[in-house]
């Protein structure tokens, strides 16, 4: 599957990743999953993604998400990039979002993003070693 996605509850965790080529309707199931996670934190990898999508389909789905924001908080989101159609593509889609509420960040490997997430984690998961 292109695009597929695991949920942590415990962890309040959400990783995606993007392999190949990733049709846009895609993007749509993801983010209608996201609807029960929202305040989550999220890593979204697109390294592996052949796809490039134009930018105003990256800014639709920026838009979707800031429709999504204005009815609930939503939690740090980290996009893993690590070439440079995938950053630019990224950077196209953070600043249709950069202005909400919620922390994103672009890295360009998934441990740094990881560590920046983690700064975000609950206390109690934390202290359970979740």
């Amino acid at each position: 599957m292109p695009l597929s996605w695991t949920i942590s509850h415990p962890q309040r965790l959400v990783i995606a990743v993007a392999r190949d080529d990733v049709a846009p309707h895609e993007f749509g199931a993801y983010i209608e999953a996201m609807q029960a996670v929202g305040g989550y934190r999220k890593m979204f990898v697109v390294s592996g993604m052949s796809t490039v999508f134009d930018t105003a389909l990256l800014q639709s789905v920026g838009r979707a998400v800031r429709d999504h924001a204005a009815r609930e908080a939503l939690g740090p989101f980290a996009i893993v990039a690590d070439n440079e159609a995938a950053y630019v593509s990224a950077m196209v889609y953070a600043d249709t979002v950069r202005d909400l509420t919620r922390p994103i960040r672009i890295f360009r490997e998934q441990h740094e993003a990881r560590r920046w997430l983690d700064s975000f984690a609950p206390a109690e998961t934390e202290s359970n070693g979740l």
